[in-house]
This record gives structure tokens, sequence and C-alpha cells, in this order.
């Protein structure tokens, strides 16, 4: 694999042509301007002048009269002078594109000059003199230098190679102090950016980043870092470069220019290529590199990784010399590859629906018009995916968060849409584009920098400058309904499924399996939608909600079952409300969850739209999740934009079967929030939002920890039952945002099912319904048809309206309408897709179809406007809420069987952590969000894509405000990452840091500022960072503190990630990880547990304590293992950055194996990273015994002897390894081992082989030879989320065995013969606690979860056989020995009998709990204390 198959295919010695001969035949393309002639004449006339022959020059429309029209091939077979710039002259648009050049209104910028030559651009051997410049005058200067080159030229007119630029000093600034290439860069900065990479992933960067760096600015510091980079890179490299298809991009563009420019000499340039050659044909059948334009279109990897290859087939084929078999290879691969792009282009979409998506899409652009595929751009295809990328940000400009992969890494989010905005507006001219570029925050100018870019954002972004004139779009739509295209689907009617056995990570098409829970569509496409938007505008000021409308596409880590659920609300400045989660439930979405208890049936992959009204001053949508575990849910929203606007959702769920039932109405906002009776409250900055529950419902209000990219404050609003088919039930609530310091009082409360009051200060506002039918009671006299209806004094509006009946109105239509009556103005609006079927009567006149389509709107006669009026202010004081009575707390009862054993406190304290309270800052980060600093989530993975996090300012002033004086005291301040800098080169915080706090009494006074312990954390691929701290004393009562932050010095970079608010209060730290062994052998298990402040503590099964440990740092995985065959298991305790340590049963230090040390000096792992063990097993045994441990990792597994040395590792299909599980020795198969990936790829079984040695396997990764101590011999799909159970069973149906595995979305048998599930059972659900039992004879599995149900399962077949519901979150659940039930729930413990019927409660406000024995559980209180509950009898 990793050499050529065929002797033919190979490459020929090659010689470069640098020089440019100017003596005859060149033509000069010039802007179709007469400046752009006579310039174009000049070296015409100075050419001819010293003998040149058959000169011709030419205007670029005269060639390219479309942008769509390529230049043609004979003018690509001779030498050409260039003049311009993108923007005026088309010729330069491949060129552009292929980043052979880069001038644009931005670069070289003002009056610069950009003299260059581009070697052989077009694979004809002929080269380009580009003459260009961003202005008139620059380009002007461009043909002066130019000309003067030419004059002093010898007689053979051939030019030498040229690189001749002069930037704007402010563009020279910023390219100077551009942070991924500091000329200052150390091979020890480098290999602090390594960690946790492939190692060849820095040079290949600093390869890309440097060359480009020089081709700009004509330094050749750069490029000789570059050189030498390459030079380093090479020598390491011997059979290719590798699969190295989200770095290659960058690469091959780079390579022709380090040629052209003479860096390399003739052996560096032969030997690139070959390994070049050996990427290619290591490469060619990799699983992301796609040849057909059909579906599967995959995703992110496939899209780059293809595109890569296609430039790595062009060069080959134009830039080296390959034999006549490799040009012939090379077309192949090329048509394979564009074939597939194109049919990316025409759907318009990926396989996936997050960040990356967006990502994906953008390449198309740049291979649209670098490969000159125009079809893209001349369908409006670019137009379209721009708009959907506009979409899916807020108004400042962030991600609305409606993926779980990168928005699981980082809220404040950008994706990629800069480059589909600025290309439409670009190409097509087209100045609303160009209004909402340069509008919406960090859009122009990206303040992401993405992993996958390499060049400076404010560089390469198809700058129009002038040429392109901003429009603002069409005031008065709120509503854009992104419709379902036709790619998605097609794959949610007829999904290409299909199961590689060996993984996605082989030479094969990669698995591609429906997502969890999702089943194949039956909606008409028209019927359906992808995501729906409401929004008033492109300014942080304004208002933004998105609906997800598209659940479908294919398994894989970041699927989200969110279809009709708010991803995102935005105003006035703040996000308030937030999916952003790496949790796939609808428990943990903006949602309603919706739990049959047996949640075995799986739900359409896309939501339907309903109605919709879009009027100036409302706006009403109506979207369906149709067939979800036997109910439909219907959301009804109400947007009234007066004043600071007002939303209301009315959740509506009707029941199609008889049965139990769980409903879960879920609120996340990423900051403090806090819950009074139906209203729950959050603040940020200045503003508040408030959101009312119409009803007295069950409700909590708790943070949630372990979602993704913030820690949210997440209200729960719950309805259980039995319900019979045809009943109704509804969650409905009212959220607005308004000042703090606003007087008015909004509330909403229920009128029935399907109707509430709006009150404003106490009084009747406004009156909203669902499902108005012709019997429904409203407004006196009038009757209507409509799917949601909004009344209030000043105005009437209907959505999905098919009648409507009045004292002196008649309205009926053959499809659903929306209409206003604007009792105000007097008028009646109307819209629709069609209103050719439309007949109205207003009092004695008839109003027909013509009128009504051709006007905006039709004039109400004064006597029926005021008549409306009179009734409406008359009739809702009339109404009266009927609301249930208040829900009280649930006392805490006595002893009903169940007895506190003991509680046990370590003593250990901290200090309690602030979270309420508002910040401001001045200025605001570029992302525009301060609230950030609050937030408890370290900064990680796509969050720290960022080029620039604060602007540039003399001062930095933050203020931190309380609702009510707090006793403060301590401020941490956290600025840059030590290990892995933000910006690539540390920026430590600056000196002269003040902190004033502003008593609850008296003046404010200052507290000194002093450096503190730095901050660790686990990033990403279990990458340990530590954030530089400061730390300020308060230690008083505090109403506000403000911090005052210099700028730092000589005009650095300003970094600073949180701000750590600590109270005088101290409470216990959380546990972190817990378990239970018999460590001593004496027949009763002891209980192992971690906190947040690193201490390991061992219990005796008295509750008291054993011993304790101070850990060095975060305990990754603690687990009991049987090192020693008849003696009792080893304590094992894997940390963050690497190591293991193994406990004696007395807290002695068995050992502490440098794992991740040993593993960073083997130079045979390509794929794979290690710095943190998510699990244990023992995989071998020797003669006397001695056990050796297998530890997972990211995407690699560590084969340990048994004493405790790596002697071999295999690579993961997928990254956390959570479970392993080893074939016993009593078993035929003994040695296998299966491991569950939790992202996305499934169970990996890796075939044992006799004795403790290598299996003699390898992989190849794009001719990189990996050794394969274990052989990954196929990978079971399976699902998604963190793992509950994992343990070998014994079935009647699997004599030669099974193994049974279950996550927080579900669970499922596999055969170890087949290799194939029995069964899996996964239809939408949020599991907290699983355990293994038997029931009437039968093995079962219990699983329960968010939802508050308990099943048994039938092992045998997957059958739900029993399901109760236990009032309220299963936190734990285990069987007695009598076949009974224990069940811990968040509000206390409860026993069944072997009936299910109840035995014993005891109310218990708790987190989590684990089983201990079949007796009760240790359970962590709300103080994180540990208690064990027991059965008392």
């Amino acid at each position: 694999m990793h050499t050529p198959r065929d002797p033919a295919v190979d490459l020929l010695p090659r010689s470069i042509q640098r020089t440019t001969p100017l003596r005859r035949d060149v033509g000069i393309i010039h802007p179709a301007s007469p400046t752009g002639r006579d310039l174009a004449e000049r070296i015409a006339a100075a050419l001819r002048a010293r003998g040149a022959t058959g000169v011709e020059c030419t205007a670029d429309v005269t060639l390219m009269p479309e942008r769509s029209v390529p230049l043609p091939a004979a003018w690509r077979r001779r030498t050409l002078i260039l003049i311009g710039s993108l923007n005026t002259n088309r010729a330069l648009q491949p060129l552009y594109a292929e980043f052979l050049c880069s001038t644009d209104a931005t670069y070289p910028g003002g009056d610069g000059h950009d003299v260059r030559t581009i070697v052989n651009p077009y694979g004809t051997g002929a080269n380009v003199i580009l003459a260009g410049g961003s202005t008139a005058a620059g380009t002007a200067r461009a043909v002066e230098r130019l000309l003067a080159i030419i004059a002093t030229a010898d007689d053979s007119l051939e030019l030498p190679f040229l690189l001749d630029v002069a930037v704007t000093p402010d563009l020279a600034g910023k390219l100077a102090a551009w942070p991924f290439t500091p000329l200052e860069d150390s091979p020890a900065l480098q290999a602090l950016r390594s960690r946790s990479l492939m190692f060849f992933t820095e040079p290949i960067r600093m390869i890309g980043a440097y060359t480009l760096m020089w081709s700009w600015t004509g330094d050749a510091r750069y490029a000789e870092i570059a050189r030498d980079a390459l030079r380093t890179l090479n020598d390491r490299m011997t059979t290719g470069y590798g699969d190295w298809h989200y770095l290659a991009e960058r690469f091959i563009r780079v390579i022709p220019l380090l040629v052209a420019g003479g860096w390399l000499s003739d052996e560096e340039i032969a030997r690139t290529d070959r390994l070049l050659l050996l990427t290619a044909l290591g490469n060619a059948d990799h699983w992301w590199r796609m040849r057909a334009g059909t579906p599967p279109l995959g995703h992110r990897h496939q899209g780059k990784g293809t595109y890569e290859f296609l430039l790595l087939a062009r060069y080959l084929r134009d830039q080296a010399n390959p034999t006549p078999a490799l040009r012939t290879l090379c077309d192949r691969w090329i048509d394979e590859c564009c074939a597939f792009m194109d049919g990316l282009a025409r759907a318009c979409i990926d396989d996936q629906d997050d960040e990356s998506t967006l990502n994906n899409l953008a390449t198309i652009y740049r291979y649209a018009l670098g490969q000159e595929r125009h079809e893209f751009f001349t369908s409006g295809r670019a137009r379209q995916v721009a708009r959907r990328c506009l979409a899916l940000h807020d108004s400042n400009g962030n991600g609305a968060g409606q993926g779980g992969y990168g928005e699981s890494q980082g809220m404040y989010l950008q994706q990629e849409a800069t480059v589909q905005t600025a290309c439409c507006a670009f190409y097509y001219g087209d100045g609303e584009f160009k209004w909402i570029l340069q509008t919406l925050p960090n859009l122009a100018i990206s303040q992401r920098y993405y992993f996958l870019h390499y060049w400076p954002v404010f560089l390469q972004k198809f700058d129009t400058g002038h040429e392109v004139k901003p429009v603002p779009p069409p005031a008065g739509r709120a509503i854009e309904w992104l419709p379902v295209t036709d790619h998605q689907f097609a794959i949610s009617n007829h999904p290409p499924i299909n199961v590689e056995p060996s993984g996605h990570m082989v030479n094969a098409l990669e698995t591609w399996q429906l997502p969890e829970a999702v089943t194949l569509n039956r909606l008409p496409q028209a019927r359906g939608f992808d995501k729906v938007v409401l929004r008033d505008g492109y300014t942080p000021d304004g208002s933004y909600l998105m609906i997800q409308g598209y659940q479908g596409g294919f398994r894989w880590q970041g699927h989200m079952q969110a279809a009709n659920a708010i991803v995102r609300f935005f105003q006035a400045g703040h996000v308030w409300l937030v999916q952003n989660t790496s949790r796939h439930s609808f428990h943990d979405k903006n949602g309603l969850h919706i739990s049959d208890g047996r949640n075995d049936t799986p739900m359409p992959p896309i939501a339907e739209k309903i109605a919709s009204a879009d009027f100036p001053a409302f706006a009403l949508t109506v979207t369906r999740l149709g067939d979800y575990h036997h109910t439909d849910w219907t959301r009804h929203l109400f947007w009234s934009k007066a004043g600071g606007g007002a939303f209301v959702v009315i959740d509506r769920v009707a029941f199609h079967a008889d049965g139990p039932y769980s409903l879960t109405c879920t609120w996340r906002t990423p900051g403090h929030a806090t819950i009074s009776g139906r209203r729950w409250v959050a603040d940020q900055g200045d503003h508040r939002f408030t959101l009312v529950c119409a009803d007295h419902v069950p409700a909590t209000c708790e943070v949630e920890t372990d979602q993704g990219s913030c820690e949210p404050y997440v209200l729960r609003q719950r309805r259980a039952g039995s319900h019979r088919a045809g009943d109704e039930a509804s969650f409905q609530n009212l959220f607005h945002v308004g000042r703090q310091a606003a007087n008015t009082v909004l509330d909403l409360q229920r009128l029935d099912e399907r109707s509430a009051l709006l009150l404003r200060d106490g009084s009747p506002a406004a009156w909203c319904a669902a499902e108005l039918n012709a019997v429904a009671n409203w407004l006196p006299g009038a009757r209507a048809h409509a799917a949601s209806v909004w009344v209030e004094p000043g105005a009437i509006v209907l959505a999905g309206a098919t009648s409507l009946t009045f004292p002196a109105l008649s309205f009926r239509s053959e499809t659903p309408v929306s209409l206003q009556f604007d009792l105000t103005a007097g008028c009646l609006r109307l819209a629709g897709d069609d209103l050719a079927g439309v007949s109205l009567t207003l009092g004695a006149e008839v109003v027909g179809p013509d009128r009504l389509i051709s006007s905006a709107s039709i004039p109400l006669p004064a006597a029926l406007a005021s008549a409306l009026g009179a009734a409406i202010k008359s009739w809702l004081p009339t109404l009266r809420p009927a609301l249930n009575p208040p829900v009280n707390a649930r006392a805490s009862s006595a002893d009903a069987g169940w007895r506190a054993a003991w509680k046990f406190d370590a003593g250990t304290r901290v200090p309690e952590r602030l979270r309420r309270m508002c910040v401001t800052a001045s200025p605001r980060p570029l992302d525009g969000s301060p609230n950030q600093l609050l937030d408890p989530v370290m900064p990680d993975g796509y969050s720290r894509e960022i080029w620039r996090q604060w602007p540039q300012a003399e001062v930095y002033e933050l203020s931190l405000r309380f609702p009510e004086p707090q006793a403060v005291s301590t401020l941490n301040i956290l600025g840059d990452c030590v290990d892995d800098p933000t910006l690539r080169t540390f920026n430590p915080l600056p000196e002269g840091i003040t902190v004033a706090v502003e008593p609850a009494d008296g003046l404010p006074r200052a507290c000194t500022v002093s450096p503190g312990p730095e901050r660790r954390y686990k990033r990403y691929r279990d990458a340990e960072n530590r954030l530089e701290v400061r730390t300020a004393a308060i230690n008083a009562p505090a109403r506000s503190l403000r911090i005052r932050i210099p700028a730092p010095e000589r005009g650095k970079p300003f970094v600073l990630h949180r701000l750590e608010v600590l109270t005088d209060r101290t409470v216990a730290p959380a546990v972190t990880q817990w378990t239970t062994a018999d460590l001593d052998g004496d027949g009763r298990a002891e209980i192992i547990f971690t906190n947040a402040v690193n201490e390991l503590i061992v219990l005796g099964p008295d509750g008291r304590e054993r011993w304790r440990r101070q850990l060095a740092n975060l305990a990754t995985h603690i687990s009991a293992q049987p090192l020693e065959a008849g003696r009792p298991p080893v304590l094992c305790v894997g940390l963050l950055g690497g190591d293991l340590h193994l406990y004696h049963a007395d807290g002695t230090l068995r050992a502490a194996l440098k794992l991740a040390e040993e593993f960073a000096k083997l130079k045979d792992c390509l794929f794979g990273w290690y710095s943190a063990t998510h699990c244990l097993s023992i995989w071998h045994r020797d003669a006397q015994g001695r056990g050796s441990l297998v530890v997972g990792g990211y995407a690699i597994l560590l084969f340990l002897n048994a004493d405790g040395k790596i002697v071999g590792h295999s690579f993961s299909d997928g990254p956390w390894n959570y479970d392993i599980l080893v074939a016993p020795e009593s078993r035929a198969d003994r040695g296998d081992l299966y491991v569950r990936c939790g992202w996305n790829h499934g169970i990996q079984y890796y075939p044992g082989v006799a004795g403790d040695g290598p299996s003699g396997e390898a992989h190849s990764f794009g001719g990189f030879i990996q050794p394969m101590f274990r052989m990954l011999k196929r990978v079971i799909p399976f699902l998604n989320g963190r793992s509950l159970a994992a343990a070998w069973i014994d079935l009647p149906a699997c004599p030669e065995g099974a193994l049974f595995a279950a996550t927080e979305l579900g669970c499922g048998v596999l055969s170890t013969a087949k290799k194939d599930w029995l069964w899996k059972l996964e239809g939408g659900m949020s599991l907290n606690a699983c355990t293994l039992g038997r029931m009437q004879g039968q093995p079962v599995a219990f699983t329960a979860g968010a939802d508050g149900f308990v099943t048994a399962v039938n092992l045998a077949d997957g059958q739900v056989l029993r399901a109760h519901h236990a009032g309220a979150p299963v936190v734990g659940v285990s069987q007695t020995a009598d076949g009974g039930l224990l069940i811990a729930t968040r509000t206390g413990v409860q026993a069944l009998d072997a009936a299910w019927q109840p035995r014993g409660a005891l109310a218990r406000p708790l987190r989590r709990a684990l089983p201990t024995g079949d007796r009760g559980f240790l359970v962590t209180r709300e103080d994180h204390s540990l208690e064990l509950l027991e059965l008392s009898s």
C-alpha cells in the first residue's frame, strides 16, 4: 500500500521554469476600463520596444464575458501578464481561489502594489506575471515596477522569479503580529502545541502558514522557517506523509510556492514529490476519499479529504512530471473527486447538521471557483447555502449551536459563514450579502480561526471594496423557513445504510446508519422544514430564535434529537436559551421529552411545518413532531414584538395510545437563574430574562454539569400520569427580556389545555390559543378554524386559518393562510402561498381574490374595526384562568422501610463559587459575550479557535454586580493557557491589575492582586492544560467588584478567559468518581471515591474512613483490578496527564506508571492519543497468575505487561474508550477484546492471539505503517453516550457467549459468535442507571432514567416486560434477593416487592446513587456528603 502497485505509475525527473520569457506570444489581460487598457498598452509598448513579438492586449470581459466563462485554453498555454485585482480582472478568479495570488480590496491594500510570478498555474508550462493592486493607483504602481524590471532585463527578455510587494503599513503590522507565524518561534513552543496531536501536525502547519506569509510579505525569514520544517518532516517520513487529510490542503498549496521561489534543491523537490506520490497511493482508497456524487456524502472528513486528494492529484499531474500511467491514474482520481464535489455542491448540505457542515460547505466555494465548476453559482445554490449559513447565526454573529460536536465545546462559537457570504457578495455583486457581511458582528473578519484554517482571517476573503455597494435587506419579514433539501429528504427516505465491518478507519466506505431513535421519513418534503428562524435584524440589540426541524442524517457523535426544540434564543446582546450540549436526548434540549416508559418506537427525522403568520408586529409559527412515542407534539409559538417583545409557547401533546406517560418540558439558560413559584428569572448585563409558566406544575431549577460548552441552569416542568388515546395535555409558557429596572410585570395564566391569558401588570392584555375550531368558545359571536390565534385590543392574528366569521365579516379559504386584523390602522393583511381560493366579505362588500393578491392590506370598515375592538376589550376581562393548586414540596417522611445506616462527611471544604451576578465589560470581548467569563466550564476545543479574544484598548474595565450584598472572599482572574496558548504564543496577564470592591456600606476600597496557583483542567483529547491565575483577596460584603486591567505591553494581545468569585461560605467538594470493591479480601466491599479537590478516599463498609491520599491531578478513572490471581484486587487510579497509580489495600502506593511519558517516546504510532486513562481490564495472565492491563485512552489502547511497561498499542476506531471486556479463560474465544467507544463508532472487536506477544499485523495510514498489538477486525455499530453497563451474560440463544451493553441512549445484547446485535433498544431515552437481574425466571436488565420510569427488559429479545413510574427522575436501581426492586430518585428512595408494589420509601433530596449489594444505596446529598440508605427490614 505504501509503494506504487504498478512500476509504470511513477514520476519522471522534472525541471522548474522559474523564469518567465517575454520575447514572443505574450498575452496581456487587463481590466475593462480605459485606465486598464492604457496600462496594458504601456507594457505592450515596452515589450515591443525590447524586440518582443506577438504581444496581444485584451480586456478580461472580452475573454470571459461572464464570471462563469473560463479563460480560453489557448490563452492558458501562453505567457500571460495579468493587470488588476480579483474585482477588476476575471482571469484572477481561479488563481485567487487557489491561493496563487491574494490581490483584492484588502491586499496589498491602499495604493500598495503586488508584482509576482505565478509559475505554471494551469499545468501547461506557461507562467503568469501579476501586476496588481487594491486600487487603480496601486495597480498603476505595480505596472511601473514591472516596466522598470522589463527595462533592465537582458536581451533574452526572460524575467527572473518576481516577488515585489508593498503592503500598507496597517496590513504589514497585522501580518507581523499574526500569532500563528511568530518569527521568534522555538522548538519548545512547537512541542507544547503538539501535545495530544499527531507528530506531523505542527510541522505541516508551519510549512503552510510560514510559506504563505513569505508570499504575502516577501520576507525570506518566513520561507526559511517553512523550508527547514519541510526538511525535518521529510527526514522523518519514508513511505508517505500518512493519513493527513485534515492538513493536506495547506501543504499542497504551498509546495509549488516554495518550489517556484527556489527554496528547495532539486533533490528536495524530488523527495517531496516522491512522498506525495506515495501518500496519494496510500490514501487513494481511504474511507474519506469519495468517488461519486450520490449519497452518502459523509461529513467534513469526506468533503475536506476528497478536496485535498483532488489537489494532490492535480499537483502530481500538473506540477510534477508523471509517467503516462500515473497521468492516466491522476485523471481518473480527478474525475472521481470532482464527481463527488459536484454532488456535494448540488446537495447544498452533507449528511450531518452541525457547525462542521458549514465548514465543509465553505470548501465548495473555493472548489467551484478554483476548479471553475461554476454550476454551483449559476444554479443559485451558492446563494441558498449562504442564506442557510447566515440563518444559523444569532444577532451577535455566533452559531446557534444546533449540533453536538464543535457546538458542545463553545457556546459563543462562530460557524463558518464568512466565505459563503463574501463569495456571494463578490460573485453575484449582491449588495444585500455585502450589507449583512459588514453588519453582522465578526462576519466580515471572523474572530474564529478554524483548525482547518491556515491563512490570516483578514486576507483571502473576497473583499469587494467599493466595487459592490451594501444594500440593507427589505424590512418587515421576521420568519425564515429553511426548507428540507432534496438531499436531506433523500437520505431520510432512502438512507444509504452501510455497515463497514472494520470500522471507518479502513479502505472502504464508512459505516452509515440512521441516528439513534430516528426512523424513516413519511412526511412529504414540502410539509417538512429544516429550521425556522425568527429574527428582527442583524445587530446585537435584536432578537433571534431558532427552532430545529431536522434530526435526520447519520449516526455520529454530534447528532442531536432536537426536532421541534428551540436551539437558541438571543435578545438584547445575550443568549438566554441555549442548546450547545453533547447530550443527545430531548431531555437536554429546549423542548419536550415524552416517554411512554418503553420508548421502543423511533421518531421521524423531520418535523412538520403546520402554519405561520409573519407581520410587522406579530409572528406566529406552528410546528409538529409526530409519531413521538405514540403522541404528536405540536409547538405553537407567538411573538408579540411591541415594546421589548414577548414570546408565548404552547406545547400541546396529543396521545394516540392508552398508557402511562411522562412529559418533561425543559428550558436551559447559560447563566444563573432562580425559580419562584411559576416564575423563572435570569439576569445578564443590564437585562433580565423572565419565563412564566401558565400553571402550577412540578418544576425544578438545577445547574447541570458535563453538558458541553457551558454549565446551564435548567428548568424542568414535569407532568406524568395515565392517558387514553384522544387525550391532550400541554405546557404553556411566556418568556420575555427587559431591563432589570423595568417595572412592567407580564404574566401568563392557563385557561384550558389549548388557551391562555396574558396579563400586563395584572390586567388582561392578550389571549392566545392553539388549534382553534368551529366549536371553540372565544370572542363572542366569532367562529374560526385556525392553527394559532392571538387576540389583543388592537389586533387579531391567525395562523393557518381556513375560516373566520364575525358579525359583518366572513372569511373562507381553500388553503390555510395567515391574517392580521390591525384594528388601530383599520386594515386587514393576508398572506399565504395561494390566495386565489380566498373569499372575504366585509359588511356588504365582497372582496375578490384579485384584490387580495394585489394588495398588501385591505381597509376595514370603520364600524367593523370599532366593533371588533370593543368586543375584545369587553371580552378579555371576563376570562377566568383555571390554574391548578400550587405544587407543595414533598415533606420529609419518617422511616418507611428504610434507614440511614451512616453518613460520611470528608471534612474537606472549599469556598463556594458564586454565579449569581452580572458582568459588564468595556470594551466587550470580540464575540460580544462577557457572560462567558462567569461560566465554570474552562475554555476547550473549538472555543479556543480564535486569533483575537479582545479588541485593542488602553484599559479593560470589568464590573461584577451582585443583586444584593455578597460576602466575597476571593476573586480569581484566569488568563492564558501556559501549555497550549490561546493565540499560539503565551500572553501573560498584564502587570498593574487593580480590583476595587464596593462594600455594602462605606467607600470603595482597593484589594491586593497577586499571582495564584495555576488552574489545571482537562481539554479535548484529554490534554492537561493550566491557566495563569491572578487572585485578589476581597474578604468583605460587596455590592460589586470593579476590575481594571491595563493593556499588555508593546501592543501584545489581551487574553482573559474567566472570572471566578468565591464567597466566605465553604462547601464540601463534589464526588467525581466512585466504586466499591473488596480491597482487603474480607468479603465486604470498601467504598472508594475521588472528589473535586483530587482527594482519593477509601471507606470501610461501616462508613468509617480507612485512608485518603492527595492526588497530584484529576482522576479520570478508578477501578479495582485482580492483578494477582487468587488475591484481592488492586486499586487502579488513572490521572489526567497520563499517570496510572496502583494502590495496596492499606493505601500504600504499589506502582506509579508514567504511561503518557512512555507512550510519547514511541515512534511507530501515527493515530491515537494517550493523555488519560478511561477504562482498564486484564488482557493476559502469565504463568504466575500475574495480570497485565490494557488501558483505554483517546483512540488508542495501550497493552502493558505484568510489570506495567507498554509492550504494544492498537488504534481505536473512535475517540474515548469507555469499556473493555476481555473474554475469560474459560471461553473458547479467550483473550478476545471488545471495546466500546462512546462516540459514534460502537463496539470494537480485537481477536486475541496465543501468548503475550503482538499480533504481527499492522495498519497503513496513508502509507504510514502502524503496528497493531491486537488487530482491529470488526466494529459493530452501537449507541452513543456515556456508559451505564457492560458485562458478559449467559443466554440460551447464545451458547457461545454474549455481552450486554447500556448507555444513556439505550441498550442491547451482542452475540460474540455473529459479531452482531441480537437486539438493540434505542427509542429516544435518557437513562441514568442500569443493572442486571432476573424476573419470572428470565434474565433481564433493569433500566431507569430521567423520565422517572424503571423498566425490565428481557435479555433474550429486548422486549419491555414491565414499566413503573417512580414519580421523579431515577438515578439508581438494583434488585433485592427476593426479586424486589430498590429505586433511587432525585427525591428519595423506594422499595418495590417482586410484583413491583410499594413496600417502603424514604424522602431525601439526593444527586447520585450507587447500589451497595441488594440492601440499599450509597447516595450523595445536596451538600455532597455521602449517606448509606438501607432497607430496615
